[in-house]
């Protein structure tokens, strides 16, 4: 589950976090604190290093931590302490990574707040390293103030728009085939089908795995 932490947790560390890209700084006094907290949002969808830009994985197992609820994963503890001496340039470049990763697959052409047309250029809001497109800043409020209810809603928009063309067979995790429509899960804006709650588990551990699945059906595992 996404949601486990309680609320006045996540308001009270939201303001650096849900960062829109380019627009929104964070002062000194809001530098983050890595500690052992429950994920807010989707976990680290990108398969670098935010500060050296290496492959994941090629220096062991990638470093986790969780600011204020947001997960970022490090090829080394070494990055650990760079990001966290220039937290608002680091996170801007993983923002900025995530909305180029994600924006294509945005299912909405309304604003999930306001329900508001999106004009040509949206507001693009990166919160729980899951992008938003809004009709306007002020609606990146209402995001911060009640992000379970506007994920459910993205999430549901997902569901909605892929489910006719998802083509894996099989669950990603395991190998096995789908029955139906399978467990449904949304991580970086897309939908990912598994066989069960289980595997679910095991794609948050390696979620760049199992995302790079979705542009090569062919390729899945299979039992």
């Amino acid at each position: 589950m996404r949601f486990r932490i309680g609320m006045s947790a996540i308001l009270a560390g939201v303001s650096m976090f849900g960062i829109a890209t380019g627009v929104q700084k964070a002062s000194a006094e809001d530098k983050p604190a890595a500690g052992s907290q429950t994920v807010v949002g989707d976990p680290y969808p990108l398969d670098t290093c935010p500060v050296s830009g290496e492959k994941l994985g090629g220096m062991g197992d990638p470093v986790i931590k969780v600011y204020e609820g947001r997960e970022v994963r490090f090829c080394c503890k070494g990055c650990v302490s760079k990001l966290e001496k220039d937290p608002e340039a680091m996170f801007k470049k993983i923002d900025e990574k995530i909305v180029e990763q994600q924006k294509a697959s945005y299912p909405l052409d309304t604003c999930v707040v306001s329900g508001d047309k999106l004009g040509a250029s949206p507001t693009t809001f990166v919160f729980g390293n899951r992008l938003f497109l809004l009709c306007c800043k002020d609606c990146e409020d209402a995001v911060k103030k009640e992000p379970a209810k506007f994920f459910e809603k993205l999430d549901n928009a997902v569901k909605e728009k892929q489910g006719a063309s998802y083509a894996l067979k099989t669950c990603p995790v395991s190998g096995k085939a789908i029955e139906g429509k399978g467990v449904e899960h949304v991580a970086a804006n897309h939908l990912i089908r598994f066989c069960c709650e289980g595997c679910i588990k095991q794609f948050d551990k390696e979620p760049t795995k199992y995302l790079s699945m979705l542009d090569k059906p062919g390729e899945a595992k299979t039992n």
